[in-house]
């Protein structure tokens, strides 16, 4: 439908065929086709007709599927290894039936057929190619999402962002959103615990297997269902400091999922600069929560004193900094 040989295929596993299918399939039946596919670490988020789906296939692909409330899809599908990447670049006949786009960025290719788009962007300094495909009638949707492209120099990570209130961390894995960290701990770096009570907190992500873990970037989603489970606790915790937190006059801010705070330990030298130069505090050399279950007594944490990944009991005492998520279109 979309190229000349349907049987071409992306990395090592899905074909444009695929995604085609994946972009029209209900999402009730997403999980098992992925499944027949041999991916795995599905997390997944559903709102009304709202969703979020992402999988992992063998550490070196994973892809997320989103469909907003008005019903409309996007497929954000990453590949990891440099074979797999200059294979798919490679193949310059997938876009015989597409008109190339001005995009305005370095490293960025967008391609249109119809109402199909495929945005390929490479990033330079992790070697990840995410190829993004979306069906959309309206023009000037693809010139906001064009535009909102060119100014990802704007958003690049440890990018001071003042209206926004904090920090830039990293983008969501479909590009089409940024996440922010604020200028300061919560709780003024004292800690808190989790919950007090020792159980699943439904709705929340729960694995004790970092190839799964490593794909959570539900930190919004997570918060909200872990306030809802720690409701009328006498004593606050760090998700309800969290979403009661109004940092540059916001009331959006959420605990980070394990994938989120990991960003920031990635790039933690030049954020904790981004963060001092424009009033904030650094990252301490501390434990802090993410939003993330390890399993039903713990919670993936993350020690930014020896920079090592772990959890912490629910009942612990960790330090939370804030984040939330700016959308770039």
């Amino acid at each position: 439908m979309l190229l000349n040989s349907a049987s071409l295929v992306f990395g090592q596993s899905l074909s444009v065929v695929d995604l085609t299918r994946m972009y029209h399939m209900s999402p009730d039946k997403l999980p098992a086709f992925m499944k027949e596919k041999d991916w795995d670490g599905n997390t997944t988020t559903m709102n009304g007709n709202a969703f979020d789906m992402s999988w992992q296939y063998n550490n070196a692909e994973d892809i997320v599927v989103k469909q907003d409330e008005k019903g409309l899809r996007s497929i954000s599908y990453r590949l990891h290894k440099e074979a797999d990447i200059e294979a798919y670049k490679n193949k310059n006949g997938n876009f015989d039936s597409f008109e190339k786009l001005i995009s305005n960025k370095k490293n960025v290719e967008i391609y249109r057929h119809k109402n199909i788009l495929q945005m390929l962007t490479t990033n330079t300094t992790k070697g990840i190619l995410t190829i993004r495909y979306e069906v959309h009638p309206d023009v000037a949707f693809w010139t906001a999402l064009i535009d909102a492209n060119s100014k990802d120099e704007a958003y690049a990570v440890g990018t001071y962002l003042a209206e926004e209130g904090g920090v830039v961390i990293g983008h969501s894995p479909d590009s089409a959103e940024v996440y922010v960290v604020a200028l300061e701990d919560l709780k003024r770096g004292n800690g808190c615990s989790w919950s007090s009570k020792k159980g699943k907190v439904p709705g929340c992500f729960i694995s004790n297997q970092w190839s799964k873990a490593n794909y959570d970037y539900a930190g919004r989603a997570n918060t909200k269902a872990i306030c809802a489970y720690v409701e009328g606790e006498q004593q606050l915790r760090a998700a309800q400091l969290a979403v009661n937190y109004e940092g540059g006059n916001h009331r959006d801010w959420y605990v980070p999922s394990i994938a989120q705070l990991k960003m920031i330990a990635d790039n933690k030298v030049d954020i904790d600069a981004s963060l001092r130069q424009n009033g904030g505090i650094s990252i301490a050399k501390m434990w802090y929560w993410s939003s993330s279950q390890y399993n039903d007594t713990m919670v993936w944490a993350y020690n930014f004193a020896t920079l090592i990944l772990g959890h912490s009991a629910k009942d612990g005492h960790d330090r939370v900094r804030a984040v939330r998520t700016v959308k770039l279109r």
